[in-house]
């Protein structure tokens, strides 16, 4: 097999149909597939498409829904001006979402009762299906149509007092379905799973409320739980923002958190190359992954060297191979060109950042475009007070919108720009000293450490996309 025509997979864990032969089992996937963990949460990268299509499989037995509301559907409803000011908009959206994955429910049990005698509630369900308007019984549909039920003006909900809640079901007839819902289910597993959230979410208060209404939703349909379970995949950065809305974070605590390790991700690695050695029905005796890679970069491990220039997520070490194998002039391991191809990767990296980002810090992209120009040719490892310079030099040439991180009285503020930059990964808090010797700990490692920041150093994927020496003298 020639290592330059590997096929590591799509980058889309949805478009990749080979996916569950190199699957890499985690160790949330026990709690999981017993049903224990309902909110799936993960930075962009991790692999949260990859596990939902693997929670398919394994209930593949079951009715299985999966509802991913396209981008135009998200950033319509968080534009809706009469939503911008509501003060009840939690609940309202609760009772959307709910209606509309009881639609969704309900779509896939008279598929189920076609063709069968039907009374009751099963020809309910089955006439509601027949009926219903495609394009008001999806989640903007039912949403516009509670609006105007509602007769919702101005960030407001009428005088409704304490019948609020009893109106809303009224008004998307979630009580209704419920009734009819409840009443057909015997010994069905439904297994709903409701990803792509960050399609169109814009971090603006509407589209929080609409997802905290969608957690909300989860919680009440626990009434079902013998028979009804759903699956919420949501990024770790919006799953941040949204508890710090609400005053019952505390509800939505028990999740399944998507980590990585060194273990895992190399194994990820060989799992591929050892299906398309299969594939080519080739053998290859021994550790398949210096098949396609040189054991070592110098004195470091290969792997160690791969890893090192990831955030810990297995997009970006599989992209970092594809854009490894594809440079190959021979059929042979190449560590030169894994050095070549560091700054394609590098650069990709840091508008990767940047794009998932966008909503919270909108500034990144031009203060890294500003941060090239100016601090060009730096070292990666600071003091505290050397970083807060290279800070100011960016800020005192005022290539970017600097509003964000200036205080009342005209100076910058240090504090707030560490750690957004530590948060997203472009630094780390360097720890000297100890019995395990100086490290540095990044946020996408450990998201339990409080960083001190006396000492910082840049991340190695990053630093040949900012510019910085190869080495510090």
């Amino acid at each position: 097999m020639d290592i330059r025509d590997i096929d590591w997979g799509n980058d889309s864990a949805e478009s990749d149909h080979n996916l569950l032969e190199y699957y890499i089992d985690l160790p949330i996937q026990r709690f999981l597939i017993n049903k224990r963990k309902n909110i799936v949460v993960g930075r962009k990268g991790a692999g949260k498409s990859a596990v939902r299509k693997k929670l398919i499989n394994s209930f593949k037995n079951a009715i299985n829904i999966e509802i991913m509301p396209t981008e135009s559907i998200i950033k319509s409803i968080s534009s809706e001006e009469k939503l911008s000011k509501l003060d009840n908009s939690e609940i309202l959206f609760q009772h959307v979402w709910l209606a509309y994955i009881y639609d969704c429910i309900f779509e896939k049990l008279a598929n189920s009762f076609s063709g069968k005698a039907a009374s009751g509630s099963k020809e309910f369900i089955i006439d509601y299906v027949k009926n219903q308007d495609k394009y008001t019984s999806d989640l903007l549909g039912i949403l516009t149509k509670a609006i105007s039920t509602l007769k919702i003006e101005a960030g407001k909900l009428g005088n409704f007092g304490v019948n609020i809640e009893n109106k809303i079901k009224e008004a998307v007839n979630s009580e209704v379905m419920e009734y009819h819902l409840s009443q057909v289910l015997n010994n069905e597993e439904i297994v709903i799973y409701i990803d792509d959230l960050d399609l169109g979410w814009d971090n603006s208060e509407v589209s929080n409320y609409l997802l905290l209404g969608l957690l909300n939703t989860i919680n009440y349909l626990s009434k079902f739980k013998k028979w009804i379970h759903v699956f919420v995949f949501l990024r770790s950065d919006m799953y941040k923002i949204l508890m710090s809305k609400t005053q019952h974070s505390d509800k939505f605590r028990d999740v399944a958190y998507i980590k990585w390790d060194k273990v895992s991700l190399r194994k990820l690695i060989t799992e591929r190359i050892d299906f398309n050695l299969r594939e080519n029905e080739q053998e290859f005796k021994g550790d398949s992954f210096n098949f396609v890679f040189p054991n070592k970069i110098g004195k470091i491990f290969t792997i160690d060297w791969m890893i090192d220039r990831t955030l810990n997520r297995p997009r970006e070490l599989l992209l970092m191979s594809k854009f490894y194998s594809e440079s190959l002039i021979e059929n042979n391991p190449d560590d030169n060109k894994l050095h070549e191809i560091e700054k394609l990767y590098s650069d990709m990296k840091l508008e990767d950042v940047c794009n998932e980002y966008m909503n919270e810090y909108p500034m990144l992209r031009t203060f890294f475009e500003s941060w090239k120009v100016i601090n060009y040719r730096i070292n990666y490892h600071f003091k505290y007070d050397e970083f807060k310079h290279y800070i100011k030099n960016v800020i005192d040439n005022k290539l970017f919108d600097v509003d964000w991180i200036i205080l009342d009285d005209g100076t910058p503020n240090y504090s707030k720009i560490m750690n957004v930059l530590y948060e997203i990964g472009f630094i780390g808090d360097f720890i000297r000293g100890g019995e395990g010797g100086s490290k540095t700990i990044f946020s996408v490692i450990d998201d339990t450490h409080e960083p001190s920041f006396e000492e910082v150093q840049i991340h190695t994927c990053f630093r040949v996309g900012v510019g910085t020496k190869k080495r510090n003298r």
